[in-house]
């Protein structure tokens, strides 16, 4: 049963159906395909955002600015050392706040507690004797009919001397007055008067205000302070702090007042005086938290200075020392540019990458339609590596120009390697997309340096040369030459530009020169490092690879050499046969020929089964069945992919190896297998086929023409150009008509110049030779023989 009947026969309560798997998997490609270009589109726009001049940490106070500083719009910046100017005088300005205090209320509560303690002082028995002072000897014998009965322990106040009940009553009560006045305050009944008279004391003296000392006012030179009621919550501004009083100056006061205003007898009136001396405290206090708070907020109060900055003016001139203004002109200007330009900025660049991205599409998509995936990774990946070494390089090169205040910025940006990507892609890919390249990063790079004119020519310029330098080298030290060649154009655009800047002779040009043949060795240096780990990890086969591969004194290929030298020889030819085909018909010339030289390395394990390196070969088939000779056969290609394995072969060339004979038929063991046929032994024809695949690119197809071609060639008997080319168009023809090269991208067009290219060489190959008659036949002598013929020529 299908599977439509399937899910029609058993249907479901919804009528929403999942997706088949295939369109599933659609629909994950195109999600990662999405989220895939989305992440180069971020990492791009982040790379190309540029570095707004330098860094603000990199300037400062005295330094030597590296390149003209211009304010690229009208801004206004805040003249911090003016703000802070005023910001002090407004905190000058605050005065000191201090809280009085004009009650005299508590100061006469603790009086009257004082006078009416009194009662209760002379009620309390005193019960440890211990405790009395020291006074005895002026004390009253001890009458022990005086003793309390109740409580022996215990003494009566009016068994102690006055002296003891005085000091008693200094320390009970705290009252530090005279023996005198005590005597007098022990007497006296207690009345209003004398409560008056203190208090009037009290009152005069805490109106004018009572500070514990002057002494802080003095030091801090304070002349004016402001004075708030606590009562009132009124403030007073008060510009001679002689007015007020310190505690020593309030006693003063006090003394000369009760000698002038109270009118009591002179018992009382020392009475009154020590008791106001006593009981006199500050009511004027210096608040703090409250000056400071003042302080704050007058701060605050104070409104920022600014000053204008027109577009176009300039802030910092090249080579000048860094001033304090200029420095904050310059911070504030990298401050709205990262705080208000680049919101605004990031839509710009994204929509420019977007578009250089569809462009490049496009362009991929119309002249490189070979291009694989693979490829394009290869190409975003040099891309990104290019674009971050040159962010590396110019945030360096910025460090550096402060650390070097006589080399300028300039020379050490000639020295970034524009030209290292667009190497690589020549190198990796070719040199067609390596110019294409090299105009991308170019515009890339300018739009990370700000576009200047005389770097976007080093980075263009300097691109297509080194793509020229390695287009046709086929060495490894071509990529040095490479860098070479790129330093020299890097020095034909900085000299013109000092002609035109009137700067020849001066000695930045010399540093900027310097720079340029740095930038041009250094791209070498940086290509020739990452060629190697690209090749790996891309699995990409370079010309200078291919080369090395080439050389005799391979392993391999001395191994093939010694133990089958008819197949060793039989792959040279052929390698000549497909590098000429491949140049007719502009394919890969040099794959072709290294591919060739390795394409049967498998025959080495058994070499003497291949009618080439062995004649015996044919006796020892025939000792063995059509389907072992067949086995034999096919395995030289299982073989030649496990020492291509051992030998690390590039990818390229592990290709050729698996598809040079594609799905073709073994016709010579087939038809022998056949003839053996029986109705119980059925041949089948999957049995004598390779196992390909077939050849997916042009030159592993010209390959396989040329081995068939080479190997057909041996057979012909007289190797006239005309049997030569029917030959092979004949073998052409036959390999055509199987299929083999139908997933290869060679045409008719090429075939027939193949086939050209094939009698061309085979020609060359078998031309025919003069008969050379016997020595002895002619009479002549052997060295005479060997003079003519060194005049005639070996190759005759």
């Amino acid at each position: 049963m299908s599977w439509f009947n399937k899910t029609k026969a058993s249907p479901s309560k919804s009528n929403i159906r999942p997706l088949p798997k295939e369109g599933n998997k659609r629909n994950n490609a195109k999600f990662h395909s999405r989220l895939w270009w989305t992440g180069l589109l971020f990492c791009l726009t982040f790379l190309i955002l540029p570095e707004w001049q330098l860094p603000s940490q990199l300037l400062s106070v005295g330094n030597i600015c590296p390149k003209d500083i211009k304010a690229p719009f009208d801004f206004s910046v805040e003249d911090k050392t003016t703000t802070i100017l005023r910001q002090n005088e407004a905190v000058q300005k605050v005065l000191p706040i201090y809280d009085f205090d004009s009650n005299s209320a508590k100061t006469m509560a603790n009086i009257r507690l004082l006078f009416g303690s009194k009662t209760a002082f002379y009620n309390e028995n005193i019960k440890d004797l211990s405790k009395l002072p020291n006074a005895s000897s002026e004390r009253s014998s001890f009458d022990p009919a005086n003793q309390d009965t109740a409580n022996p322990a215990t003494v009566k106040l009016s068994q102690l001397t006055p002296k003891e009940r005085w000091k008693l009553l200094s320390q009970q009560l705290n009252l530090d007055i005279s023996f005198n006045s005590f005597l007098v305050w022990e007497e006296a009944v207690f009345d209003q008067a004398v409560l008056q008279a203190v208090n009037s004391l009290i009152r005069l003296t805490v109106r004018k205000g009572v500070i514990q000392s002057k002494d802080f006012l003095l030091a801090e030179k304070v002349k004016t302070i402001t004075q708030r009621d606590l009562q009132t919550k009124r403030e007073y501004r008060i510009d001679d702090i002689n007015q007020f009083l310190d505690m020593n100056e309030a006693k003063e006061y006090i003394k000369n007042v009760a000698k002038t205003k109270l009118s009591m007898d002179k018992g009382l009136t020392q009475l009154v005086l020590e008791i106001a001396l006593h009981t006199i405290q500050p009511n004027l206090f210096f608040n703090k938290s409250a000056t400071e708070e003042r302080k704050i907020q007058a701060k605050e109060d104070v409104e920022p200075v600014f000053f204008q900055i027109k577009k176009g003016e300039m802030i910092i001139r090249e080579g000048e020392r860094v001033k304090v203004d200029q420095l904050a002109k310059y911070n504030e200007l990298i401050n709205l540019k990262k705080h208000h330009a680049l919101p605004l900025m990031i839509p710009g660049f994204v929509f420019l990458v977007l578009l250089l991205m569809y462009l490049m599409r496009i362009y991929l998509r119309k002249f490189c339609p070979s291009l694989d995936k693979k490829q394009f990774q290869l190409l975003i990946v040099i891309l990104l590596a290019n674009l971050i070494v040159t962010k590396l390089f110019s945030f360096i090169a910025s460090m550096l120009s402060l650390a070097t205040p006589d080399i300028g910025l300039q020379a050490y940006y000639s020295a970034i390697p524009f030209a290292m990507g667009a190497l690589l892609v020549a190198l990796l890919v070719n040199a067609q997309l390596g110019v294409v390249f090299s105009v991308v990063v170019t515009i890339f790079s300018g739009l990370q340096l700000g576009f200047e004119f005389d770097f976007f020519l080093i980075s263009l310029l300097g691109g297509v040369g080194a793509v020229y330098g390695v287009s046709k080298q086929q060495s490894r030290t071509a990529i040095l030459r490479a860098g070479l060649l790129v330093s020299c154009i890097n020095l034909a655009v900085i000299i013109p530009f000092a002609l035109i800047k009137g700067r020849i002779f001066s000695l930045d040009v010399l540093f900027d020169c310097l720079g340029g043949i740095a930038g041009g060795l250094i791209a070498a240096i940086i290509a020739s490092a990452a060629l190697p780990l690209l090749e790996s990890l891309f699995k990409v086969t370079t010309d200078i690879r291919l080369l090395e591969l080439s050389s005799l004194n391979q392993p391999l290929l001395k191994q093939l050499a010694l133990e089958a030298p008819g197949t060793y020889h039989h792959s040279i030819v052929v390698g000549s046969l497909a590098e000429a085909a491949a140049e007719a018909v502009d394919a890969k010339p040099l794959l072709s020929r290294i591919g060739a030289f390795y394409h049967d390395i498998g025959k080495i394990s058994k070499a003497e089964y291949f009618i080439e390196n062995d004649p015996d070969a044919d006796a020892r088939h025939k000792k063995l069945s059509p389907n072992m000779s067949g086995l034999i056969i096919i395995s030289h290609v299982k073989e030649g992919l496990e020492l291509a394995n051992q030998y690390k072969l590039p990818p390229s060339i592990a290709d050729v190896i698996r598809q040079h004979h594609g799905t073709s038929l073994m016709r010579y063991f087939y038809f022998k297998a056949k003839k053996q046929e029986t109705p119980l032994k059925i041949v089948n024809e999957n049995d004598f086929c390779y196992l390909g695949p077939k050849p997916q690119t042009k030159e592993i197809g010209i390959i396989m023409l040329a081995d068939a071609v080479e190997a057909t060639s041996r057979t012909v008997t007289e190797p006239t150009p005309a049997r030569l080319s029917g030959m092979v168009r004949k073998v052409i023809n036959d390999i055509y008509r199987a299929g083999q090269l139908d997933e290869c991208a060679l045409t008719l067009r090429d075939l027939n110049l193949i086939a050209e290219s094939f009698v061309r060489i085979l020609t060359s190959v078998f031309h025919s030779r003069i008969d050379y008659p016997d020595i002895k036949q002619a009479g002549i002598k052997r060295d005479k023989i060997w003079k003519s013929k060194s005049r005639i020529g070996s190759g005759v």
